[in-house]
């Protein structure tokens, strides 16, 4: 057969004994569909580079371990001159193939591996990496260009990925969750990153029951074409154990984190920034307690959050989000959350405890900024009033009892000017009343600090003058100034004569700014408390999330 390189070893058909390649034997050519049969193990050293004729598979029934080193990685490419995707089939591992164990420390011991490998090049509509039911580890692999997805399958004993780059595939990680293992089935993608592909970044689909694991950890998903994660169930009864924790999920063309169907949830630290759609979209199926915690959901072009089912929604910031805040139709606590500058209102639909938030700048037209469908309580909250407008509005019937609003502070101390806020029976008889009674007469230090208003900058010469409001709380006790170019958290510019940014400037509401580097654009400010100093103090309160950014005139 006419190749476009000199293979040192052909090979195709049945690989029926334990059989190894050299770096004497690359380049490997395959020529036609190869399978290792079960109980049989190909070794593949590191620098080998393995080539594929058009359309040839590599189908695993036994084990494949493929070691690379960072400077003698394996390749897994095409056998063309010039590099395309869908130039050959694919790496199949079946159910027979050995699967990867690992030691109670979940280091790796022994199986089918693919490590310091690339795979590019392959695929169709199936995975380059392909998986039925089978279970390889693949580490530091670098799986790219591909026609299809560049990892997926049907995952029956749990797959793991550790510090793979899925990068400009059809899709990154497509997978399906098998009915035909015993136990629980699941995926864990441990510091992976899934970047610049044209569809989903990760998609999960269950077929059945509940024991269906997504784990998503320490991990990038970004600038992916469709949503950032996206798992749906394939039957109505199925569900997904989701499980996220630090993970940068920003720049996706859909929602950045979607679950529609999900069972034991864990949402724990995560930055989700800047997706096409909403940031992160829960539903609960069932009432098992979940959790998202002390996350970052913030300048997403859809809505900020959509949650249901039985979840506790604490010391998130929810902020600058172009759709709606909040949808909560949970039935657990939220609480201890800074819900700020979003496009619409936070939405409470099931009657669970609205607690120790901070509600402000959120612009919504006509409506509230906050709409109650249902009885829910709402106590001990900082609501700071927009220009005009709402900031609660009652959609219940008069038939239902009344809500419950006290120990809430408005913006004010005037009983009257509260009343004027709240839209209810004394505003519309078909609407239900709300008891707001007592108030606060100023901020609670309990909920998360405001954002500072009324930033103003100026310029002249080198100096850059910046002033704000100063903060109602009565726990401020200092403020932060911070610079950047392009205006978008994390705002960490550099260059000025006071030091990088932030810049702590005391308790003061104004500040001068001096030597700022061409290119530095935009200036914002947070409110500090005696608390703050470490790098949680967004998800607790104790630094405001930051007032808009304002740019600097020239």
């Amino acid at each position: 057969m006419m190749t476009s390189w000199i293979a040192a070893l052909v090979v195709s058909g049945t690989i029926g004994s334990d059989t190894t390649w050299t770096a004497a034997d690359s380049p490997v050519l395959v020529e036609a569909n190869t399978v290792v049969i079960q109980g049989v193990t190909l070794t593949v050293q590191p620098g080998v580079v393995v080539r594929f004729a058009p359309a040839t598979i590599l189908m695993v029934n036994g084990g494949l371990v493929a070691r690379g080193t960072p400077a003698d990685p394996i390749r897994f490419t095409s056998n063309q001159p010039s590099g395309a995707p869908g130039q050959w089939g694919r790496i199949l591992f079946n159910d027979t193939a050995t699967d990867a164990s690992f030691d109670e420390a979940g280091e790796y011991q022994s199986g089918s591996i693919l490590e310091w490998a690339v795979v590019e090049y392959a695929g169709g509509e199936l995975p380059a990496v392909h998986v039925e039911s089978a279970a390889p580890f693949l580490h530091r692999c670098l799986v790219s260009r591909n026609a299809g997805p560049g990892i997926g399958g049907t995952v029956g004993p749990p797959l793991s990925l550790r510090a793979v780059l899925v990068s400009h595939n059809a899709s990154g990680v497509v997978v399906s969750f098998s009915t035909t293992v015993a136990g629980s089935t699941g995926v864990v993608l441990d510091s992976v990153s899934i970047v610049d592909n044209a569809g989903d970044g990760i998609t999960a689909t269950a077929l059945h029951g509940t024991g269906n694991t997504l784990e998503l950890k320490n991990s990038a998903v970004l600038r992916n074409g469709g949503d950032g994660v996206d798992s749906a169930p394939y039957f109505g009864s199925s569900m997904i154990n989701l499980r996220a924790t630090g993970n940068f999920v920003a720049s996706n063309g859909g929602r950045g984190l979607a679950v529609a169907t999900a069972h034991n949830v864990t949402v724990i630290h995560n930055l989700v920034q800047g997706n096409g759609g909403d940031g992160v979209f829960i539903r609960g199926r069932d009432q098992v307690p979940g959790v998202v915690a002390q996350n970052l959901i913030i300048e997403n072009q859809g809505k900020g959050m959509t949650l249901s089912g039985a979840l506790s929604v604490t010391n998130n910031v929810i902020a600058n989000n172009a759709g709606n805040a909040l949808g909560a139709a949970v039935t657990g606590t939220v609480s201890g959350n800074a819900i700020v500058g979003n496009g619409g209102p936070v939405s409470i639909t099931y009657p669970g405890q609205f607690m120790g938030n901070t509600v402000a700048a959120n612009a919504a037209g006509t409506e509230a900024m906050i709409l109650l469908y249902a009885n829910a309580s709402l106590a001990s909250n900082n609501l700071f009033p927009r220009a005009a407008g709402y900031t609660l509005e009652n959609l219940l019937h008069n038939t239902a009892p009344q809500v419950n609003a006290p120990d809430n502070w408005w913006g004010t101390a005037d009983g009257a000017a509260i009343d004027a806020l709240i839209y209810d029976f004394l505003d519309n008889g078909q609407r239900g009343f709300v008891s707001r009674s007592p108030h606060l007469g100023a901020p609670s230090t309990d909920a998360p600090l405001s954002p500072p208003t009324g930033l103003l900058v100026s310029r002249a010469g080198d100096a850059v003058s910046v002033s704000w409001a100063v903060n109602p709380e009565s726990d401020v006790t200092g403020y932060k100034v911070y610079y950047d170019a392009d205006g978008v958290f994390p705002y960490d510019g550099t260059g000025a004569d006071q030091g990088p940014s932030p810049v702590a400037v005391g308790n003061t509401s104004s500040f001068v700014l001096t030597g700022l580097p061409p290119g530095i654009r935009h200036v914002t400010v947070t409110a500090v408390d005696g608390e703050a100093g470490d790098a949680l103090d967004f998800f607790h309160g104790h630094e405001s999330w930051p007032s808009r950014p304002v740019a600097i005139p020239e």
